[in-house]
């Protein structure tokens, strides 16, 4: 005769069944929301063959959904629980084989929108869901290894400590960072021994009027690789008495006398004006003209594959896919400052953290020379320092008819910002 589980153990199943479902329904939502956020999410992991990507950011949050419509309803929660304990280990896999690489990405777990992180933070987040995910997945063991009849069944108590620990909330995160502000300026004076940059700012509304001040730097900041002179857009952090610079990005830089601006400001096409015909070549060496995008207005900005700081060229790409989900109408130009190492080759693996099935996306590289002309009609400051490269963010929208229809320079802009713009032409 068979008898019926104790009471303890049916509740820690059932508390097991319905947290578990929760969390892969609550996961989905989202990625089943804005599959082309989730597909760069997907592509940033560089797992997955560019041909996979796609379809992986499609069918993934629907397994999702049914697995935890399942496991909540008790609908062959078993089989979905299996599923589950699948995806959990890939996930696994994953975050921990770009960790032992050293590379930083967002795990797009419950937002596929980029958040403007540091590498550091992104490191921490990483470590933290990778914990959750191995807890998680021996939530799932546990549940499927119900003991036979006759056993003592799992304590509800001891399941659900577990599941309190994985679960995403408040309580569980990482602590939140401190509250940060956007500074543009420039540099007046550099104290490596000290590591502060003092820097001449215009007001920052809500933190402190326009002032010339000292700022402590963050480690992250490389201080050999700025100079007096140089305009910055940066990320200040902490309170007006003790803040903390970090993000720094060189927007342009002056030179000693006799040497030539990288960025000479008379040449920046400003709104309203013709952008100039530039000739560059695409991934399958094609030609990429300014003609090549008449009759629709294209979105243009300045990467490079090896950028190590997920703030900025990483973060550029998913805001501009975000650019793309919003709107059906604009093109997007990525033009590479490092066509040393950026082959077309090189680019062609970048690219997967787009969907380049929509012949919306053209990636560049060219001579350096005409790449510098480009970055010079925008606006986009670039420099090689050894092999790492200095560059501004810069995204700078273009009309259907060449006419430049905004600019926006630093880590601040938001896909907002060039929906703006384009909404001009229907003005």
């Amino acid at each position: 005769m068979t008898g019926n589980p104790p009471l303890a153990r049916r509740i820690a199943v059932l508390a097991g069944r319905l947290l578990l479902g929760t969390v892969f329904v609550v996961a989905a939502g989202p990625k089943i929301a804005d599959p082309p956020s989730f597909a760069h999410m997907i592509a940033n992991y560089r797992l997955l063959p560019g041909g996979l990507v796609n379809a992986a950011a499609l069918v993934l949050p629907w397994v999702e959904m049914l697995c935890g419509v399942g496991l909540v309803a008790g609908i062959f929660w078993r089989t979905a629980a299996k599923l589950a304990a699948v995806m959990l280990v890939v996930f696994v896999l994953a975050i921990g084989t770009n960790l032992a690489r050293g590379r930083a990405v967002q795990c797009g777990c419950f937002d596929v929108h980029a958040a403007e992180k540091s590498h550091a933070e992104l490191i921490g987040e990483m470590r933290w869901v990778l914990a959750r995910d191995a807890a998680l997945l021996l939530v799932v063991v546990l549940l499927l290894r119900q003991p036979p009849r006759g056993r003592s069944g799992l304590p509800a108590a001891a399941l659900l400590v577990l599941l309190a620990g994985c679960r995403d909330t408040p309580n569980t995160r990482p602590p939140a960072g401190p509250p940060s502000h956007a500074l543009r300026g420039t540099i007046v004076s550099i104290d490596t021994a000290r590591r502060e940059l003092t820097v001449r700012h215009g007001e920052i509304p809500g933190y402190m009027a326009a002032m010339t001040m000292p700022y402590e730097a963050d480690p992250s900041v490389a201080l050999d690789r700025l100079a007096p002179g140089d305009e910055i857009t940066a990320r200040i952090l902490g309170p007006a008495s003790a803040p903390k610079l970090d993000e720094v990005s060189v927007v342009s830089r002056k030179r000693p006398p006799g040497e030539a601006a990288e960025i000479d400001p008379a040449k920046i096409v400003p709104a309203g004006s013709l952008f100039p015909d530039f000739r560059l070549v695409d991934l399958d060496g094609r030609p990429v003209t300014r003609e090549r995008f008449r009759g629709a207005p294209v979105v243009v900005s300045f990467v490079y594959t090896r950028c190590p700081l997920t703030w900025a060229c990483p973060a550029t790409i998913a805001k501009l896919a975000r650019v793309a989900a919003l709107s059906p109408a604009p093109r997007f130009l990525l033009v590479t400052v490092d066509p040393k190492n950026d082959t077309p080759e090189v680019l062609r693996d970048y690219s997967r953290q787009v969907d380049r099935t929509s012949g919306r996306w053209t990636f560049a590289t060219g001579d350096p020379g005409e790449i510098a002309a480009v970055a010079q009609h925008a606006g986009a400051f670039f420099e090689r320092d050894g092999s790492e490269i200095t560059h501004s963010l810069l995204v700078l929208a273009i009309g259907p008819d060449g006419v430049v229809l905004g600019r926006h320079e630093g880590r601040d802009w938001k896909p907002e910002d060039v929906i703006a713009d384009l909404a001009k032409l229907r003005k």
